[in-house]
């Protein structure tokens, strides 16, 4: 599922007014079949909800079913969400409290989605921990928050990530026709799939371009907004030092709003990374997922 934006008033832009994050803490998730990375985190001291974490959006959200199962969250505002669909308007809740592991945060908004991923009661940013470095262990099924960057990244890859308004971005290659484009890509674990090609870069596309096309995709965003994909094969996608041959990927509803290219789970997945986004780069290591069957639902 895609990120959503929420504009509320300026005294309500803050989602958190104090926190403390670990300086060092290892949380299990659970790692569904869907592809998403959902976390336990405990709200007000008494609701417990699997919260999916989501590297390009920010704060927390809850879907409209979430907040059924969670008697401490009352909705006291409206905003205006945005979503690769289209806009629509969006409760939400303030003053909360939150605990994931050992880090903390009071004051916190709360906004309600129609969907997240599925099994998950809603999601929860990168930038809640954005002072921090990130480690998602596949192999062991762990999220690792760091100080500083282990020693382990000695034997990674270094590969660029870099913060954007709230999102994260990538590079990866992409063959298209007997053509090669690298450019930027947003790393979305919310997103099961393993890559979207955004509007502006089928922009750019020379007409005559043929994409082995194998029929359309719906996709449903955050707030329940149906797009109708493109599903193509390419002839090879590279990223992380490694490469992906004949992948099957998606391009994006040409309705949509929605200009940036994606990288999802099913690829990001068979890496274990330690994301510092702070000093531009994260590092990779292949795991035990690269040699797995790609997910056909998506």
């Amino acid at each position: 599922m895609n990120q959503t934006r929420l504009l509320v008033p300026w005294c309500l832009g803050m989602f958190w007014a104090t926190r403390v994050i670990a300086q060092a803490d290892t949380v299990p998730f659970t790692f569904t079949e869907y592809n998403n990375i959902l976390l336990q985190a405990v709200l007000n001291e008494r609701d417990t909800v699997q919260l999916m974490f989501h590297s390009s959006t920010t704060g927390v959200a809850l879907t409209t079913d979430g907040v059924k199962r969670c008697p401490t969250i009352k909705t006291d505002g409206e905003g205006t969400a945005h979503s690769w669909g289209g806009d629509a308007s969006s409760p939400f809740s303030t003053g909360n409290t939150m605990r994931i592991g050992q880090s903390t945060w009071d004051s916190l908004l709360v906004i309600v989605d129609e969907q997240s991923g599925q099994g998950s009661d809603g999601k929860f940013g990168f930038d809640l921990f954005a002072d921090r470095v990130l480690e998602i262990d596949h192999d062991r099924h762990l999220f690792i928050v760091h100080s500083a960057l282990p020693r382990h990244v000695d034997d990674m890859i270094m590969w660029p990530c870099r913060e954007d308004d709230g999102r994260l971005y990538t590079e990866a290659t992409i063959t298209l026709g007997d053509s090669s484009y690298t450019d930027r890509f947003m790393l979305h674990t919310g997103y099961g799939g393993t890559c979207i090609l955004g509007t502006a870069f089928m922009q750019h596309v020379p007409t005559g371009t043929t994409l082995d096309t194998l029929g359309v995709k719906e996709l449903s965003d955050a707030l329940g907004n149906t797009l109708k994909n493109v599903a193509a094969r390419v002839p090879l996608l590279a990223f992380g030092g490694t490469r992906f041959p004949g992948l099957r990927i998606q391009v994006m509803d040409r309705r949509s709003h929605f200009n940036d290219n994606v990288l999802g789970n099913d690829l990001f997945r068979r890496f274990n990374a330690v994301i510092d986004p702070r000093n531009g780069r994260m590092y990779l290591r292949t795991n035990g997922s690269m040699g797995t069957v790609f997910n056909q639902q998506f």
